[in-house]
């Protein structure tokens, strides 16, 4: 919103405050996770992907590339779920990294039929094959979701082991924001590297959101039904505290 050029240094000082923001909520939930019972903490997990949708949505929703690479993203990330032979031997974030950056690769190269009826096309395709995950494939894996919860709730760090992580997991969240601005000095003018970066925040989000959100209640048929909310209320494009909530 600013109307005036800026360098790093601006966000050096910037970012600082939603690390901040991150540190003390994840100290907060840690703390609470201790005190509230199994199924509001099973309960509240679905917020973040809740938050997630309605970032995607209201973008996707008028750019069909985005649409598009979202949707792949979230193909590519129930592949390396459900398929056993991937799901034992790459890790989640590894899954991510690869469906986020795939899907926002695709979206590079496709952008321009994509951006007409080829979209559409895609779009309609990807989401049939999604519902279809949903329906068949996820129903199967539901017991999983109460097994996943129960391993959650059960797992209590020491202050001597969470402290330390989470200073790490602070400057890790800094430095990534941060690396782009120190490598990268001059505007980035290629039309296909900046089409990558403005894909990729989309692609990782919904990389992470599906099909994880399935499971993160510990009830398939509560995690499906805020699914469900979180997609109606983004396409309404509502706000991200009102979604998670």
């Amino acid at each position: 919103s600013k109307k005036y050029e800026f360098g790093a240094r601006y966000f050096f000082g910037l970012t600082i405050l939603p690390i901040i923001g991150w540190v003390a909520g994840t100290t907060v939930g840690a703390i609470l996770g201790r005190v509230f019972p199994d199924f509001l903490t099973n309960a509240l997990a679905i917020g973040i992907y809740g938050m997630f949708v309605s970032i995607v949505l209201p973008k996707a929703k008028h750019d069909k590339v985005i649409l598009s690479g979202s949707l792949i993203s979230c193909i590519i990330s129930c592949v390396f779920f459900f398929t056993p032979v991937l799901a034992q031997n790459v890790s989640g974030g590894f899954a991510i990294i690869i469906a986020a950056v795939v899907s926002a690769l695709i979206g590079v190269f496709l952008r321009k039929p994509l951006a007409g009826k080829a979209g559409v096309v895609t779009g309609i395709l990807a989401g049939a094959f999604l519902i279809a995950i949903i329906v068949f494939i996820g129903s199967a894996h539901k017991e999983e979701s109460s097994t996943v919860a129960a391993g959650v709730s059960a797992g209590q760090l020491d202050n001597k082991v969470f402290i330390p992580l989470l200073i790490v997991m602070a400057l890790t969240t800094y430095l990534v924001r941060m690396i782009p601005f120190v490598l990268f000095r001059k505007k980035l003018e290629n039309p296909a590297v900046k089409a990558f970066f403005d894909y990729i925040p989309y692609t990782v989000l919904s990389a992470m959101t599906f099909p994880a959100i399935l499971y993160a209640t510990g009830s398939y048929i509560s995690a499906l039904a805020g699914l469900v909310v979180s997609l109606i209320l983004g396409y309404f494009e509502k706000s991200l505290l009102v979604v998670a909530i």
